[in-house]
């Protein structure tokens, strides 16, 4: 199987990806080692000087909690009060999950594009390789492919 990755700068990051079956069987990976850096770079970027600021602001807006009714002494409004919280809660978390996604992506990224920067690497890579990759960037084993309810891979 070729596994082609690369990054535009029109902000088609993924500017060729094709699967084709290799006539021996074997798996070769080709990375545009030049795309991918600058893909790497343009996440950081954003992740630092766009989203990690306004995830701040949104953070401190969910922090103050709802404040609808806190003065009235009704049990329905601090319910709504109480559930309100746990919501934003659970939306700061997610944030700081995306934030966090983001900067493994960009990590692995500058990973691959490093460990691929000779054309003797990009000749001998497999998807094994790009695996590896993801787990020093996150310290963690790659995720199993997601299944269909009937347990296939998709």
């Amino acid at each position: 199987m070729h596994l082609f990755l690369g990054a535009g700068l029109g902000g088609d990051f993924m500017s060729e990806f094709a699967a084709k079956p290799d006539d021996d069987g074997t798996q070769v990976v080709r990375v545009d080692i030049h795309s991918l850096q600058a893909f790497g770079d343009f996440v950081r970027r954003e992740l630092h000087e766009n989203i990690a600021p306004m995830a701040t602001r949104v953070g401190q807006t969910l922090q103050n909690g709802a404040v609808i009714g806190r003065r009235l002494p009704s049990a329905d409004l601090e319910s709504m009060n109480t559930k309100h919280a746990e919501c934003a809660n659970l939306m700061g978390d997610q944030l700081q999950s995306y934030m966090t996604s983001l900067s493994i992506l960009a990590d692995a990224a500058h990973t691959i594009a490093a460990r691929y920067s000779s054309s003797d690497l990009v000749s001998g890579a497999t998807t094994n390789d790009i695996d590896t990759a993801f787990v020093t960037a996150t310290g963690q084993d790659v995720p199993a492919p997601p299944t269909t309810p009937h347990g296939s891979a998709l």
